[in-house]
């Protein structure tokens, strides 16, 4: 009796999914794109799974939407897409917001309220440089231009730590794409300062920095300066160790260069 309602369950089964058109499967995986998970609703920001076949896997990432943003309105909006330091990585999207920009937006502070502000993560033990991280980092931030009324003159990127090394590594590998850039306590190689001498950069470092010394800053600045740029500058503060980043993304200035960059 057993052996025939297993054998009856099987069958059917085996039938449900033969109904299943190449239709079904394709609108199923369809609907999974940019979706909310539901044990992430206390975040302030939006958590958004994105599916591509640029990436290797679905990635998720935080996303900050305008209060005023409508749909239906005309307005375009700037976007800075924020890259997080070795302690942000892995697979629980929550860390993310524990330090940067997403801090600042968690904590109900107003000063990106006139910004779209994708916070991406990077996986466990990986490199935003690394194994299609640039890559991944770029169709993420064209999958929000779709999705939303973006201003694609106004895209501006930053980071701390090993998002401040992601943020140069993405300017020098989409130098076109973006028209400003704010790396924090990050470091690169300055023989590629050529490629971004067109764009606003601002560096910023605490010159009692050990983990990433303030020179890594010092030295793109200088090779910035090298290849013809007018518009890099750098502040170094100091006194101030590895983080300060607390204290440069909470500068009102800061914001206000944000909003007055285009392409």
């Amino acid at each position: 009796m057993i052996m025939k309602r297993y054998l009856s369950l099987t069958i059917a089964l085996a039938l449900c999914f033969s109904m299943m058109t190449p239709v079904d499967c394709a609108n199923k995986k369809k609907r999974n794109k940019n979706k909310q998970p539901a044990n992430d609703k206390s975040l302030v920001q939006k958590v958004v799974e994105t599916e591509s076949s640029k990436f290797k896997v679905v990635k998720k990432y935080l996303l900050s939407v305008p209060k005023d943003y409508s749909s239906s309105s005309s307005k375009k909006w700037p976007l800075i897409m924020c890259l997080h330091g070795v302690g942000g990585r892995g697979d629980n999207i929550r860390i993310v917001a524990v330090k940067g920009i997403s801090k600042i937006i968690e904590s109900g502070k107003k000063n990106y309220d006139d910004f779209f502000v994708i916070s991406p993560q990077c996986k466990k033990d990986g490199w935003w440089s690394r194994d299609g991280g640039l890559e991944e980092l770029a169709a993420i931030v064209d999958d929000v231009c779709e999705n939303y009324k973006i201003d694609k003159s106004r895209l501006i990127i930053t980071g701390q730590s090993m998002g401040g090394m992601g943020t140069w590594s993405m300017i020098t590998r989409y130098p076109e794409k973006f028209c400003a850039a704010a790396p924090v306590c990050g470091a690169g190689s300055p023989k590629t300062a050529k490629k971004v001498k067109h764009m606003p950069i601002w560096f910023f470092h605490g010159d009692k920095d050990k983990v990433v010394p303030h020179t890594k800053s010092l030295a793109l600045h200088e090779a910035l300066e090298k290849a013809g740029s007018k518009s890099a500058k750098i502040t170094i503060y100091p006194g101030i160790k590895h983080n300060c980043w607390d204290k440069t993304y909470s500068r009102e200035d800061l914001v206000s260069w944000m909003l007055e960059q285009k392409l």
